[in-house]
């Protein structure tokens, strides 16, 4: 396991970094445990999950204010589609705080582990998003696809305005007061847009009859010694960021970080709400991920196979001719002086990028065998790309614009 460091985070507020030890694998078991979920032993730890439903698998990872309840409104909706799991990280919810260090991404290793789940698409809301970047970083092989609400991005500096933000909203916590900690997130202007008052009251709620989670500050949590920010182009899933409209600059600007990290993420601002938009727009919110996942399944394609489309076509992409090129085993679009994009495998002959409203290349082949052109369909039309080179030798890709 690569070093790790302790991250430790006011709610919404500052991020603090000191020397943490290693870790040696964890032990897990499972238990009952009141309610419709159960609890996860891991290192002696208590880890209460909930799952439900059939098909792909998907797991829920909550914010750093609301517990795995945050996902109530969209739990029903995502569960008729999809395996869904949803649990507590430790100090929050029903899982108890945590007395000694660990590391998330590994709780949740141990969870997929526990639950038979080999792959995962992982949705997280904030610093739920942050861990999910962190296990994809850490465990690429166990992740499908990430949808990141409101994400933050561990390592990207925090702005005096956030800090000052989360030290005020925090301030009643300081007499003991939870329910007047509740109360200041409830209404703050970034967690909740506009008159809402449905989703403050179901974030108060949540907030004042789980007082725990305004008291663990991730004091234990260990994090990575190079930190995602400075790794994020190592994650190669298709990833789709949904940012409230009205949620913090900060937050605004670790939206944007990432989608140019992750190149070929696809990013969307959702109008009338704010940083919690499961708790604002649970319905939009349920068909932005399964039409997400409904138009992103990927599947592996052997190199041999990938290869031969790899060539240069003629008015490939409106009207313009471009190149597809094979590196480091995978497909790009290159296009003159454009950043090249990833293509996604849809299946062996069909293609997509996420960016421009998202576009589906389909390689066509002749009576040969040989590939001939490529059908593009973008917004709503189809047009056919010839390939320009006759050769039967397979180019390679030369230089790809980093």
């Amino acid at each position: 396991m690569p070093p790790i460091l302790v991250l430790r985070s006011l709610v919404a507020g500052a991020l603090i970094l000191s020397g943490g030890p290693s870790f040696v694998g964890a032990q897990q078991r499972t238990t009952p445990a009141p309610g419709p979920g159960r609890y996860l032993v891991v290192d002696s730890a208590l880890i209460y999950y909930e799952e439900c439903g059939h098909g792909p698998a998907l797991v829920l990872l909550h914010d750093g204010l609301v517990h795995s309840e945050t996902w109530n409104a969209v739990w029903p909706t995502l569960c008729q589609r999809f395996h869904v799991v949803r649990y507590d990280r430790r100090g929050m919810g029903r899982s108890p705080a945590p007395t000694r260090p660990f590391v998330p991404t590994e709780d949740l290793a141990a969870l997929l582990a526990d639950r038979g789940i080999a792959m995962a698409t992982l949705v997280g809301s904030s610093s739920g998003a942050g861990l999910a970047i962190d296990f994809a970083i850490r465990h690429p092989d166990q992740v499908d696809r990430l949808v990141l609400i409101g994400p933050v991005l561990h390592g990207m500096p925090s702005s005096a305005h956030f800090l000052q933000r989360g030290e005020r909203n925090n301030s009643p916590l300081a007499r003991g007061d939870t329910r007047g900690a509740a109360r200041n997130w409830a209404n703050d202007r970034y967690q909740i847009a506009g008159q809402n008052r449905a989703a403050r009251k179901a974030l108060f709620d949540a907030l004042a009859d789980n007082p725990q989670n305004l008291r663990y500050h991730g004091e234990f949590d260990r994090h990575f010694l190079i930190p995602a920010v400075a790794r994020i182009e190592e994650i190669r899933q298709p990833t789709l960021i949904l940012v409230g409209e009205s949620d913090i600059p900060d937050v605004q600007a670790y939206s944007g970080a990432i989608e140019r990290g992750i190149w070929g993420a696809s990013r969307e601002v959702i109008p009338h709400a704010g940083h919690l938009i499961q708790l604002e727009r649970p319905v939009l919110l349920c068909e932005k991920i399964v039409r997400f996942l409904d138009h992103t399944q990927t599947t592996d394609v052997p190199t041999t196979v990938l290869q031969t489309y790899a060539g240069d076509y003629r008015g490939l992409l409106d009207g313009q001719s471009g190149t597809i090129a094979f590196k480091d085993g995978r497909l790009f679009l290159h296009l003159s002086g454009e950043k090249d994009l990833p293509l996604f495998a849809a299946s062996e002959t069909k293609f997509f990028i996420l960016v421009w409203g998202g576009i589906d290349f389909t390689f066509v082949r002749d009576s040969g065998g040989r590939v001939s052109a490529v059908e593009v369909a973008h917004a709503g039309k189809l047009s056919r790309a010839d390939r320009a080179d006759s050769s039967t030798k397979t180019p390679s890709s030369g230089p790809l614009r980093e």
